[in-house]
């Protein structure tokens, strides 16, 4: 059964999704940190919990996140025998926000879940765009 890992990753919180067989997105956790060390300790800590088959990383298509994806793409490919794939997450937050808010979920709920919802959106984006 495939699994895939997916991050919407930003500069305090990333958002984790999980898929089995490819299929459904749903979101998993979230990670709070700054520091990239602690970021890619979380993420192998997660690979080595979950074994995904690929990971997938949201990155948008300009700004500051653009480069801290890439370097973290990098350093964990260096320690990792896992594809990570790219995928466009512009506007991954806000579809998030809106499909919490279309589903009756209040403030406190969205605060603590955009992440991770954010990540699910972009997991499913890629899953309903692999091409069988």
């Amino acid at each position: 059964m495939p699994v895939t890992l997916a991050f919407d990753i930003g500069l305090a919180h990333t958002g984790v999704a999980i898929s089995y067989e490819n299929k459904i997105a749903e979101g998993l956790t979230t990670i709070h940190t700054q520091n990239l060390d602690l970021l890619q300790q979380e993420i192998i800590d997660l690979v080595k919990s979950y074994q995904p088959d690929i990971l997938v990383f949201g990155i948008p298509q300009k700004g500051p996140l653009t480069q801290h994806v890439g370097l973290l793409k990098n350093k964990l490919e260096a320690t990792l025998s896992l594809p990570i794939i790219l995928v466009n997450e512009d506007l991954s937050t806000r579809f998030a926000t809106r499909a919490m808010i279309d589903a009756n979920k209040g403030p406190r709920y969205r605060r603590l879940n955009n992440h991770q919802v954010a990540a699910a959106s972009i997991l499913q984006f890629y899953l309903d765009n692999l091409i069988e």
